[in-house]
């Protein structure tokens, strides 16, 4: 697949416009489009991508999103 005329951090703004994103979903969806590992995580520094889970007091985090800030 083409990528898009987005830098990542524009296709992360995009992506993640719509509220909180499963990473797993998030870093598939770029690479897809056209990013690489290294790009991917770069943008997710520039824009100060929060990170959290599902974790509860009797669960382990399963699941991890990521939100705008």
């Amino acid at each position: 697949m083409e990528r898009p005329d987005l830098d990542i951090c524009d296709w992360l703004k995009d992506f993640l416009s719509s509220g909180p994103r499963e990473a797993s979903e998030v870093r598939a969806m770029a690479r897809a489009a056209g990013y690489t590992r290294g790009e991917i995580k770069e943008g997710k520094q520039i824009l100060q991508i929060k990170t959290t889970n599902n974790w509860t007091k009797t669960q382990p985090a399963t699941e991890w999103y990521w939100s705008l800030p």
